[in-house]
Order: C-alpha cells, then sequence, then structure tokens
C-alpha cells in the first residue's frame, strides 16, 4: 500500500450500501482510487451545479 500526502482537508461520511457499490464499480471502471473517484465526482458535480446555478 502507498501513501501519498492528502490533497486538503479531509472529509468522511457513510455511503448506503448501494451507493458504496456503485462508487466501487465506478473506481475500478476508471481505475482510481476511491478517494481520487470521490474527488473527481464531487468537483465535477459542485463545478455543474454552480454553472446551473447562474444560468
Amino acid at each position: 500500500m502507498t501513501t501519498r500526502p492528502a490533497l486538503g482537508p479531509c472529509v468522511s461520511f457513510k455511503l448506503d450500501e448501494d451507493t458504496h457499490l456503485k462508487l466501487v464499480n465506478a473506481k475500478e471502471r476508471s481505475g482510481r482510487s476511491k478517494a481520487g473517484e470521490v474527488v473527481l465526482r464531487v468537483k465535477d458535480h459542485l463545478y455543474a451545479i454552480q454553472i446551473f446555478i447562474q444560468l
């Protein structure tokens, strides 16, 4: 197991089993870590919401 420095503040949360399974499947398809997949998806979601709100 390799460790990397954190990207920034740490956030912890719980997922229901279905959402966790979707996250695991997504990270396996992309080749990213679970943390990397979460970071990418949260950033993408927040960016999309910001654009939507500005319309």
